[in-house]
């Protein structure tokens, strides 16, 4: 599929906002959509994994088998933060976990906000 056009589906874009700990996982998006950017907040001493799945529940990722569609790594006390011009399609879903490793299954601390559509 062809990298949609900027602002294809709207000018208005919805931000969904989460912390993510123990229970490391969730449904950003539960369907079809469009991610246009976050800002995600690492507090932890340590370095903290996002993996992005294109999954409509949490039930639908296992963990460490689960191959992410890309993972984002956040350093020790710092946030990240990322504006696309041209987004990222998913098919069926937006799911996140936040977890200590790049595909691991072991949960972290984040709060994130994720520009969606």
């Amino acid at each position: 599929m062809p990298p949609r056009a900027k602002f294809e589906v709207g000018a208005t874009l919805p931000i969904s906002t989460l912390s993510l700990d123990d229970a490391p996982g969730a449904a950003v998006k539960a369907s079809a959509g469009l991610l246009y950017g976050w800002h995600i907040q690492n507090a932890a001493a340590a370095i903290t994994y996002v993996q992005v799945f294109d999954a409509a529940a949490v039930g639908d990722v296992i963990l460490g088998t689960t191959t992410p569609l890309f993972v984002i790594g956040i350093g020790s006390s710092v946030h990240a933060s990322l504006t696309l011009e041209t987004p990222i399609i998913f098919a069926t879903g937006i799911v996140v976990f936040a977890t200590t490793t790049p595909t691991g299954a072991t949960g972290a601390t984040v709060h994130a906000a994720w520009f969606i559509a």
